[in-house]
Order: structure tokens, then sequence, then C-alpha cells
């Protein structure tokens, strides 16, 4: 087999520049103020072998720009290449067709039905594999530049189920909401109700508490997200500081329908990983709503059905695994 490449070949090398040159006929200027500029495919491909001028004299199409399609995601239709990952990422991966391509031609364009907002829970995939910045994220708009940007390794702050976010999808909870740190409506200083809840100092705080405490009369309910160093040392304080043996935690919130299955868990522990999950026969899903408590095992299990798996839930209410059930 001989391949021909641009490099080799004069007539591969125009038709290159030919299709380069068809993608940016429409294509705005925008790449000083967008927010895909200096890590965009398109932009590279164009300096590195695309032609130097554009023959297409008439006016470029526009649209309203840039068009929200939720209060997380806008869209600038001019941009688009029409590459369709966005809708294939609704269609295939999360089952969210919000996002679809409408009408033919010249005239296709990406968009959502009239009156409809983007509701995806996985919205923000789509803005991360857009490659020519048409869907960009409210949250960052016009922030910063790709190149001024430091990265780096770091852990999902959501539900701790997709730990690593460097290589998988992320939830918009996960991907959006670790801004609530810094949310003004926090509270910043202890409040003690006294006719009211009234700012106080920490001292005043422990002391009261302390009063609260005494004698064994307290309890201790510790949060799903504790390492087991925090988790043992609340434990310790309970025992010897609070002298109360009222302790009790759980992981996450779920319905006490699963509780005899937690029950039941096997002595060996949960050693089952995304890869298991995706090539299973047959996956039992009880009292767990997957796309609200973890949302990354819930595009597990759909890629799961797509690949014949034989899904069954266990719910008292109807949750997005539904859509996927064999038997519920």
């Amino acid at each position: 087999m001989k391949v021909f490449t641009q490099f080799t070949d004069e007539e591969v090398r125009k038709a290159q520049v030919s299709v380069l040159e068809l993608l940016l006929i429409n294509h705005p200027l925008d790449c000083p103020v967008c927010d895909r500029g200096g890590e965009c495919p398109l932009q590279d491909q164009a300096l590195a072998f695309g032609p130097g001028a554009s023959r297409y004299e008439e006016a470029k199409r526009t649209y309203r720009k840039p068009l929200p399609l939720s209060p997380l995601v806008n869209l600038d239709r001019e941009r688009c290449v029409l590459c369709a990952r966005c809708t294939r990422f609704c269609d295939q991966i999360s089952g969210d067709r919000f996002i679809e391509l409408f009408d033919r031609g010249g005239a296709e364009q990406v968009g959502i039905s009239a009156g409809q907002d983007f509701r995806s829970p996985f919205s923000g995939n789509t803005v991360q594999i857009c490659p020519v910045g048409a869907l960009t994220a409210t949250t960052y708009r016009f922030a910063a530049r790709p190149f001024d940007v430091a990265t780096g390794d770091t852990i999902c702050p959501h539900c701790g189920d997709n730990l690593d976010v460097n290589d998988a999808w992320a939830c918009d909870k996960g991907r959006f909401a670790f801004s609530f740190v810094d949310q003004p409506t926090r509270l910043t200083t202890p409040l003690l109700r006294d006719h009211g809840l009234e700012p106080a100092s920490f001292d005043e705080t422990l002391a009261a508490v302390a009063t609260w405490c005494r004698g064994g009369r307290a309890a201790v309910l510790a949060g799903g997200r504790l390492s087991n160093e925090d988790a043992y040392a609340l434990s310790k304080l309970a025992r010897t500081g609070l002298r109360t043996n009222d302790i009790d935690a759980r992981p996450f919130p779920c319905d006490p329908s699963a509780l005899p299955a937690e029950r039941a868990q096997a002595t060996g522990g949960m050693a089952v990983t995304y890869r298991d999950v995706e090539l299973a026969k047959l996956i039992v899903v009880v009292g767990l709503d997957a796309e609200q408590e973890v949302p990354i095992l819930h595009l597990r299990i759909r890629k799961a059905a797509r690949q014949g798996a034989r899904i069954v839930v266990i719910h008292p209410r109807r949750t997005r695994s539904y859509d996927v059930a064999e038997h519920v």
C-alpha cells in the first residue's frame, strides 16, 4: 500500500488547502477574543497548512452572538464547523438530546428547540470537546487566555466517583460548582441563637457547645467526604471528649431500600472498576439515583446498555437509569 500525504504529493496538499479554505469561508476572525484561541485545532491547521488569503469576497454569514443555551453554556454559531461532536455526545453518551443539527446545506447549524434550555447535567462536556470555541462556558468567558492558564492534575470535588478528572467525563456539579467556596452567602462567623441568630466569637460558640454536650448528651453524625484519618479523629473526639458512643456516618444519601444490599456486600470490598461496568452482561441498580449521586457511573451504565448489557433497576422513584433498564 502506498500512502500519499501533503508532504509527498502536490494534489493532496491542494486538497487540504481547499478544505481549510471552505471551512474558513464563513468563520469569523475572532481568534484574538475567542476563548479557544491558542488551543484551537482549526487555528493551528489554518496557520500550518491553510491559504494565506481567501478568494471569498461576499459577505460572511452572521448570527446573533452569543446565543445562551443555558445559564452555563453559550453558543456562537458563526464559529461552528458542524463537526457534530456536541450532538453525538448528547445522543450517544449522556442521552440528553437537547442540542441538535438543524436545516441542511449552507443553512445547517447547531441549536436547541425554541423555548428550551440545554438542561443536560453533563453539558460542560460539550464545551470541553468543542474544537473551535462555538460552545463556551459562561463561567470562563473572557476570563483568561488558554496559554496563560496553568494546568495540573486534580480531583473532582463533588461525589468522589470520578476522582481523576483528566481522563474522563465530568458532570456539571463537579465542573462548575467548585465556586461555592467563594460564595458570599457562606458563613464566615459563628452564629448563636438568642432571640434569633446573632454573630458570636469562636470562644463564645465553643463554650456554648461545651455546655450543651456535657454528660454524654451529644451525638455525632459524620459527612460522607471525610478521609479515614478525619473520621478517626472525629470518632476519638466523640468518645473521649464528648463521652458519647452515638456516632454514625453515611457515605452518600441513598434510599433505605439499598440498606439490605449494603449489608450483603462481599467481604472482599468493592473492587469493581469502570472497565468492569462497561463489560458487564448484567447490572443491578438498587436504591441508587446514579445520575444525581454518581454521575460518571451513570454514563458507564448507559455505555454498557449500548453494548448489550441487561440493566435491572430497583428504586421507588423513576430515575434516569429507567431509560436503559430492561426491568424495573
